[in-house]
């Protein structure tokens, strides 16, 4: 299991995909890049995807994922995770939501890589929501 900080942007993409069948049919895919910038997103998507269409691209709403480098592990999971902490001034409990973006078999792997990568921090936190995305890979720049 590996993490990485970075920016990256959700972007959708059109292209056309021969199916299993030999036919040639136009899909919309979801895939996210490490950029600096739209337009440094688009290019990684152009050249990665010959005669694609990108359709959208939006800032994802996370800066840290973790992969894994087990071929099982071909999903993508969103994890919001809440930091627990006292305010000083009021001394009252305050939480933080953060997302993570964690790539895993299914939800039950998702789930103990979050686990593991959390059991790390020397705050309290909780784990409160995992879901599925329609993700289905991280690019990275050069």
């Amino acid at each position: 299991m590996e993490s990485k900080t970075a920016t990256y942007f959700e972007t959708k993409v059109q292209y056309n995909k021969i199916t299993e069948d030999g036919l040639e049919k136009s899909v919309t895919e979801l895939y996210v890049v490490d950029a600096m910038s739209f337009t440094e997103a688009e290019a990684v998507i152009t050249k990665e995807f010959h005669g694609a269409y990108v359709k959208a691209i939006k800032r994802a709403n996370f800066t840290e994922v973790i992969t894994s480098k087990k071929d099982a592990d071909d999903r993508y999971f969103r994890a919001k995770v809440q930091i627990i902490y006292t305010d000083e001034k009021t001394e009252r409990e305050k939480r933080h939501s953060t997302i993570y973006l964690v790539q895993a078999a299914n939800i039950d792997v998702a789930r103990a890589y979050m686990k593991e990568f959390l059991d790390s921090w020397v705050c309290d936190f909780e784990l409160v929501q995992l879901t599925d995305t329609q993700i289905l890979d991280v690019l990275s720049h050069e």
